[in-house]
């Protein structure tokens, strides 16, 4: 299933190893290791990081999202609650 992380960006949820919250202080080794994985840094406005895994060899990539991790989690969460019904 896609999950839409904000902008024009869908990625797979099956692919998603973590969505970190950005508003919450993070350990200087998260910090280090999201400026390694996800290139360029976020830029105004981004309230998450999503942490998906690679393609075949390559290593895992991060997606600035402007979207909170609680309503990413909301998203993730609501087909299986509409089978619940």
């Amino acid at each position: 299933m896609l999950l839409h992380i904000g902008g024009d960006v869908s990625v797979l949820s099956r692919d998603i190893l973590m969505i970190l919250d950005l508003s919450t202080a993070l350990s200087p080794d998260t910090q280090r290791f999201l400026q390694l994985a996800g290139g360029e840094g976020p830029e105004g406005g981004v309230k998450s990081a999503v942490l998906c895994k690679g393609k075949r060899d390559k290593r895992a990539k991060v997606y600035w999202s402007p979207v909170s991790s609680a309503t990413l989690l909301e998203r993730a969460e609501a087909p299986f609650k509409a089978d619940e019904k």
